[in-house]
């Protein structure tokens, strides 16, 4: 089989990405719990339709709730809505339903590496619209490769098999251990 060095799809180091803009498509947003405190869990991927480094890279980010209130900031939502073009005004029966919705909408964000406690964590800095707000992302795992999925369901991750239907977010409100084994990267 021939093959081409192609520059464009040169890995960085270990595969961690880079501080910069990033186009992505949003995964998912769900709860999670760790030592007892409750957090949002925002899943992007950045994405594959739009020429830039990390396609198929997911950034991981938590949106932790007021410690003097123990309410979230919903303005910060409210404003990643605006940002991924949510329907102004629409109802929604819960915050569960709501961050459900956000599936599959494309954002702009600039993310940028710091340290915390001698590791280093990737952290969205800033929200914006879209430069290119036609989704034509292809879900790496998806059933038919030739479609893309620009709105896939909460309930199940969007290029998850339909077999596995199982909500990683919720581990029925007990923390989750995650070891660097089981890790990607």
């Amino acid at each position: 089989m021939a093959i081409t060095m192609d520059y464009s799809q040169a890995a960085e180091g270990n595969g961690d990405i880079q501080d910069g803009v990033y186009e992505c498509v949003i995964n998912r947003f769900g709860f999670d719990n760790y030592k007892d405190r409750e957090f949002i869990k925002f899943d992007l991927i950045v994405r594959n339709d739009v020429p830039q480094k990390y396609q198929n890279k997911h950034i991981f980010d938590n949106f932790y709730p007021k410690k003097d209130t123990g309410k979230y900031a919903m303005g910060y939502i409210y404003m990643i809505g605006v940002k991924a073009a949510m329907q102004d005004g629409k109802k929604y029966a819960d915050t569960a339903a709501m961050l459900a919705d956000f599936t599959g909408h494309a954002v702009k964000v600039t993310v940028k590496n710091e340290e915390y406690n001698g590791k280093t964590y990737l952290h969205i800095k800033k929200w914006e619209p879209t430069a290119f707000p036609q989704i034509q992302h292809r879900w790496k795992d998806s059933k038919d490769e030739s479609s893309s999925n620009s709105n896939p369901s909460f309930g199940t991750q969007a290029q998850a098999s339909q077999a596995n239907t199982a909500d990683s977010f919720a581990n029925n409100g007990q923390p989750i251990d995650v070891s660097n084994d089981d890790l990607p990267f």
